[in-house]
């Protein structure tokens, strides 16, 4: 696999996040992506023929309304282990369709869910066959990249 459909990826991703998360996504330029203070990532690794990985990054306020939805919650109940959780459960439904359709025959690690601001810094110098940022419909920014190694 070399550089996958943006459209295909692009699909993928509004229909499992929607049904994942409850909210609406829309694809927005990179360059209009800010770090925030508090970021949550969350990576899913692919082994085996095909290796690569799919990576999340949100900022706290997303991250809580994520983990609200997924929980059935008020944001205001929401704690740092269900933050994490639902990260990592959006990014594993998120892999699992992606290593499905583009990966084969893989294996997928279980997510890695990382916290802070200096965890952007490795996310951009990857080189991605896939990379987006999209907005919330709350006005919250997220990436969502797809890497493959040779």
């Amino acid at each position: 696999m070399s550089v996958i459909e943006n459209n295909t990826v692009q699909g993928l991703i509004d229909n499992c996040w929607f049904d994942t998360t409850g909210l609406e996504i829309t694809s927005t330029d990179l360059g209009d992506l800010t770090s925030p203070d508090n970021l949550f990532i969350a990576s899913v690794i692919f082994s085996g023929e095909n290796q690569g990985s799919l990576t999340v990054a949100m900022g706290e306020v997303l991250a809580k309304q994520l983990a609200s939805n997924m929980f059935d919650s008020t944001i205001e109940s929401v704690n740092l282990d269900d933050i994490r959780d639902s990260i990592g459960e959006l990014a594993n439904v998120l892999a699992g369709n992606i290593k499905t359709d583009f990966f084969g025959s893989c294996s997928m690690a279980k997510p890695v869910v990382m916290q802070g601001s200096d965890a952007m810094i490795s996310v951009f110098k990857i080189d991605a066959i896939f990379q987006r940022a999209f907005v919330s419909e709350n006005d919250e920014q997220v990436l969502i990249q797809v890497c493959q190694t040779a």
